[in-house]
């Protein structure tokens, strides 16, 4: 009887073996479409929690020229600084500065006012004086030559 019982299911077991299941999913293997590969790929990006990204240091800023506030360079009879390269507009009224390249290799600045005539001019390490009259004319001849 166990003989006969193992030689009818023998067969059985062999058919369902082959088969497989009826379910879509069961048919093709996920890998065996690239493009459904590709695209999860795509969508989902790989991460790997022991991989960071390298800390670099913070920048050196020493170097970085700071500007004086403008509203307290451009005040007649302020000394303008030796090396001035402009000053920092944030939180005032703005203008426009500007710097002539003289014939001696210095530069003239001068401060435009919202009106376009010039209100100040000064050559570095020397006083600021209100552009009035002819003062600045004659400043800007002598720089220009």
């Amino acid at each position: 009887m166990r003989i006969q019982i193992l030689a009818t299911l023998a067969p059985m077991a062999l058919t369902v073996a082959a088969c497989g299941g009826t379910n879509a999913d069961d048919a093709a293997p996920a890998s065996a479409s690239p493009s459904a590969s590709a695209s999860s790929a795509a969508t989902t990006p790989a991460t790997d929690p022991t991989t960071t990204a390298p800390v670099s240091p913070p920048p050196d800023l020493s170097s970085v020229a700071v500007h004086p506030a403008c509203a307290k360079t451009w005040v007649a009879g302020v000394t303008l600084p030796e090396q001035y390269t402009g000053c920092d507009w944030r939180g005032e009224a703005s203008g426009d500065e500007y710097a002539t390249l003289c014939i001696d290799g210095t530069q003239l600045w001068a401060l435009e006012g919202d009106g376009g005539s010039d209100e100040f001019f000064a050559l570095p390490g020397q006083k600021v004086q209100a552009a009035k009259g002819t003062a600045y004319n004659k400043a800007f001849a002598r720089c220009t030559g």
